[in-house]
């Protein structure tokens, strides 16, 4: 049976936690604002990762790592156009004998934690999860297999950058009527930053440099 939801009302580790207990085989989706990100479950663990960012392309992992040269790459990709039904690339460039199973999985662990930190950092979306037709029977894995420990190098990744970069401030813009003397009641640091912004200053003075440590953006 599939489930679906939203990312606010169920908390990614759960949900991966709950398929890779449960030996799970299927496809989970993940929609965000900025990205749509696929992981293809086998038994509870990730075989494959493919998301919008061009840069997390298994092919180009490959590359970067050094694993493969790019034509091996265009050619596995000529391969798996012409394969039906449709192959993966890693797959296809280890049939060929271009990569190691193991270099294929050491990509797919790069993607899928990069894939979970973007997911951590910007929360909010939807999810799907969509299962097989047959979940085969538990398996068993060894430690460095299991998604737990790519989940705990990314929770530490997206804590160090959300320590790095706090909360946006925001400011909401209505049709409400204002009152056209709420000017006077802001304090002098206040209105001098305000006239700034609104006379395109891009200077800041020492004196309101503290005023202005979080972004403000207008939404």
């Amino acid at each position: 049976m599939s489930m679906h939801g939203d990312l606010n009302d169920f908390a990614l580790t759960d949900i991966l936690a709950m398929i890779a207990q449960r030996n799970k085989s299927g496809t989970l989706r993940l929609s965000t604002a900025t990205d749509r990100i696929t992981l293809s479950f086998d038994l509870g663990l990730v075989s494959a990762v493919s998301s919008g960012e061009i840069n997390q392309h298994i092919g180009r992992l490959l590359v970067r790592h050094g694993y493969v040269r790019e034509e091996q790459v265009e050619q596995g990709l000529v391969l798996q156009a012409l394969s039906a039904p449709r192959r993966r690339l890693g797959e296809v460039l280890v049939d060929i004998g271009a990569v190691t199973r193991r270099q294929v999985a050491d990509a797919v662990a790069s993607q899928l934690k990069t894939s979970l930190v973007r997911l951590l950092i910007e929360p909010a979306g939807s999810f799907t999860f969509t299962p097989s037709e047959a979940d085969s029977p538990a398996v068993a894995r060894d430690a460095e297999s299991r998604i737990d420990s790519v989940m705990q190098e990314a929770l530490q990744l997206a804590g160090e950058w959300l320590e790095r970069h706090p909360a946006r401030q925001t400011v909401a813009i209505t049709d409400a009527e204002v009152d056209p003397n709420w000017p006077a009641e802001l304090r002098d640091t206040d209105r001098a930053i305000l006239l700034s912004i609104l006379n395109g200053s891009t200077v800041r003075s020492e004196e309101h440099t503290s005023e202005l440590q979080s972004p403000c953006n207008l939404v």
